[in-house]
Parts: C-alpha cells; sequence; structure tokens
C-alpha cells in the first residue's frame, strides 16, 4: 500500500509544469530586439556627441573672431591709411583725403580680398617710415593670412623690412572675406563667413568695423 505522503508528492508532481530552455525562434527574437536596442542607444550617443563636438567649434570659432578683432583693430588704429586691392609699396606716403577730394582707396586694383594697412613707424631720427601689413585670404586652406612686419614680444612692430613675415595664419574656418574700404582711407568694414568644422553649420556673417588711428601726413 502506497503512503499518503507519497501520492500527494506524485499529484503535485504530475500538476507542475515541465522546465524547459528557449526555443531558435525566441532567441532569436531576443537577439533582434536586443541589437535594436542597441543601435537606437548608439544613435543617440552618436548624435549627442556631434552636437557636443559642433558646439565646443562654435565656442572656439567665436574665441578666435574675437582676437582677430581685437588684432586687426589694433594694428588699424596704428595705421594712417586703410587700403584694398593690390598692396601699396612700403614707403608709401600717407597723402590726405578729404570728403571733396577723396584718395578713392576702395577703388584700387587687385584681389578684393586684401585688406591693407599703412603703418608709420619710427625708424631712425625720429623719421617716420610707412610699412605695409595685409590682411589676404587664402580660399583653398579656408584662412586669412596676416604678412608684414612682425610683432615682437613687446608688442611693436619691427620696422626691418628684411624681418617681414609672410602668410601668417590669422584665424581659420574662413568661408568668406570681404573687406571695404571708405574712399578717404580711413574707414573700413570686414565681413567674414566662418564654418564649424566636420558639420555644414555656418556662423551668420560677422562684420568688423576698424577706423584708421594715426593722422594723415605728408611727408
Amino acid at each position: 500500500m502506497m503512503h499518503p505522503s507519497s501520492r500527494l508528492s506524485l499529484a503535485t508532481s504530475r500538476n507542475l509544469p515541465s522546465a524547459r530552455g528557449f526555443t531558435m525562434v525566441e532567441l532569436l527574437i531576443g537577439i533582434t530586439l536586443g541589437g535594436i536596442a542597441v543601435a537606437a542607444a548608439a544613435s543617440v550617443m552618436v548624435s549627442h556627441m556631434n552636437s557636443t563636438n559642433a558646439t565646443m567649434w562654435a565656442v572656439q570659432l567665436q574665441r578666435d573672431l574675437s582676437k582677430f578683432n581685437f588684432l586687426v583693430n589694433s594694428e588699424a588704429n596704428e595705421a594712417c591709411r586703410l587700403q584694398s586691392g593690390t598692396p601699396p609699396a612700403n614707403d608709401t606716403v600717407c597723402t590726405p583725403g578729404t570728403v571733396a577730394v577723396p584718395v578713392s582707396c576702395a577703388t584700387v586694383t587687385g584681389p578684393a580680398t586684401n585688406f591693407n594697412l599703412l603703418v608709420p613707424m619710427d625708424v631712425a631720427n625720429n623719421d617716420p617710415e610707412e610699412r605695409v601689413i595685409t590682411y589676404s585670404f587664402n580660399a583653398g586652406t579656408g584662412q586669412v593670412l596676416r604678412s608684414g612686419p612682425r610683432i615682437l614680444s613687446n608688442g611693436r612692430l619691427d620696422a626691418t623690412v628684411a624681418n617681414n613675415q609672410t602668410g601668417s595664419v590669422v584665424l581659420d574656418g574662413v568661408t568668406a572675406f570681404t573687406p571695404t574700404v571708405s574712399n578717404d582711407c580711413r574707414s573700413a568694414t570686414i565681413v567674414l563667413t566662418l564654418s564649424v568644422p566636420t558639420t555644414t553649420a555656418t556662423f551668420p556673417p560677422q562684420t568688423i568695423r576698424v577706423a584708421a588711428g594715426a593722422e594723415q601726413f605728408i611727408r
């Protein structure tokens, strides 16, 4: 005779579902859903990284633009004449212009993207001689270049022409550089368009206004 507890155990075991593993279909569904979740997470991460990268570049370009603005305004403040196109020769005298009889520095020939500054400098016996600083645009590299007297460690310009520097990069990421000089050679506006590297984003056009700070004179 079977013990009552044995009967109960047997009945219970018959009512329990049999243990089994995952089927192949269930595994494939799980792998597919996992892959979709991973892809979605990766897409969100990549999008966040791209957005962060674009923001960092935009901040850096804004800093670079501020430095360029300070540089070109500082040098224009020492200039007696502003001019577009082909750079004038060193020692070109700053001929005065008036509203009635302008010098027409805005209509000279040569590259329209050149911005030139004629700066009088004390060379000997306090006799000023003019030196030329040129900002030019290289569309191929997206760079604004500076050529002319080198800047010394004390912030002053080196008057020795033999020490001039050519093609020093002062601004990167530029897609357009358009200087417009007034007829009297005393003021100018520079419109720049900057691009954000690794993206198709661009800054709105930026306008820099400069004015010659040195008095015009005839030697």
